[in-house]
């Protein structure tokens, strides 16, 4: 529950279930908290401390399911599911289980987790994909999961992003160039390297920084790569932001480079604000999410040039529809919203349960 998507998706949903339909307790595998956990929810800590002590921490997950009687179980990120499958393969609980997926399942699993996929997810009851594409990777991988399938956008909390977005930035963005924003972590998939290459493409029309907010193994290289492009004194690493909403409604343009994706948070967040983005068009949930040619442009995967030509196209305002973008953006809003989007979750998780929710 430190960083990441799908921490934020967990933090949304026990701060706003209703707790007359829900009744939440969170597990926890490592005790890393940096998500808003609500008071009235009891933390279980199951001291995960590696690959070594999966098989340690599974039984331990098993002994709280068996002692606490859960109505229904809710594993969220593929390696929980995995760990949270083989707990439950115990004939003594049957326990309904529901399994949400938010990644690409091929290529995050390491050959631990392909080995054990297909022993662990026939037990679930559902799975649950945050978008289209990765609900029909998940059909796809898993056939034995017809029928079993469901897809829940991520629950997104306007109102707090509204308000934090209004506060004062905690550096200021520069009033003669144009900021071009990545928000996430520095990992090879996310594929910054593209960005870096498209922004010295874009340097040579006009002025215009790369700001990144997050960190990740790939900093050091990122920045090797920066310097080999003669632009280094236009990219700024902020690392890991508190309040990354104050920076992000004041950009220019949102910019996302994946090879992949479930169903990129930072990206609604940046649609939801109005702000233009350019995205590659990677597997999954980029080409659900910008409205092509109108709240931004899809590119791509891989091709820094067509990325780059993107971004100078958002930053000239070639094209831009500015009622529709504002149509795009109210539906972004609606699509995404927190409360309907947690109330679906309350009537799988009702339905799946057996109760009346």
């Amino acid at each position: 529950m430190h960083r990441g998507g799908a921490q934020r998706v967990t933090s949304t949903l026990l701060r706003h279930f209703d707790r007359e339909v829900v009744q939440p307790s969170l597990c926890l595998a490592r005790d890393d908290i940096g998500y808003e956990i609500p008071g009235d929810v009891e933390v279980h800590h199951l001291g995960y401390r590696g690959p070594h002590t999966f098989f340690r921490t599974a039984r331990r997950l098993r002994s709280l399911i068996r002692s606490s009687a859960p109505d229904v179980v809710l594993s969220n990120v593929n390696a929980m599911n995995i760990l949270t499958g083989w707990a439950l393969r115990d004939r003594r609980i049957e326990t309904p289980w529901v399994a949400r997926v938010g990644a690409g399942l091929e290529r995050h699993d390491d050959l631990f987790r392909k080995t054990l996929s297909p022993l662990v997810y026939p037990r679930a009851s559902a799975i649950v994909a945050n978008s289209q594409g990765l609900a029909k990777e998940a059909e796809e991988r898993f056939p034995f999961a017809a029928g079993k399938v469901a897809c829940i956008s991520n629950p997104t909390d306007w109102e707090h992003i509204d308000r934090r977005a209004t506060e004062r930035p905690h550096v200021a963005l520069p009033e003669d160039r144009p900021v071009i924003m990545a928000v996430g972590r520095l990992d090879p998939e996310k594929r910054a390297d593209l960005m870096i290459r498209a922004l010295a493409k874009v340097a040579e029309t006009g002025p215009a920084e790369l700001w990144f907010l997050g960190d990740g193994p790939e900093l050091q290289s990122l920045q090797s790569l920066a310097s080999s492009l003669g632009v280094s004194d236009r990219v700024r690493w902020l690392g890991f932001v508190e309040n990354p909403y104050a920076l992000l409604a004041r950009a220019a343009v949102y910019v996302l480079a994946s090879d992949n994706e479930g169903m990129p948070n930072a990206l609604i967040e940046a649609q939801g604000l109005g702000i233009p983005s350019v995205a590659t068009r990677c597997p999954h949930g980029p080409d659900e999410i910008v409205d092509d040619g109108v709240t931004g442009w899809l590119v791509p995967v891989g091709d820094h040039e067509a990325l780059a030509e993107a971004i100078t196209r958002v930053l000239d305002g070639h094209e831009r529809d500015v009622e529709a973008h504002e149509h795009s953006r109210r539906a972004i809003r609606e699509r995404f919203s927190r409360d309907t989007l947690t109330l679906l979750w309350q009537e799988l998780l009702g339905s799946v349960a057996g109760a009346d929710a």
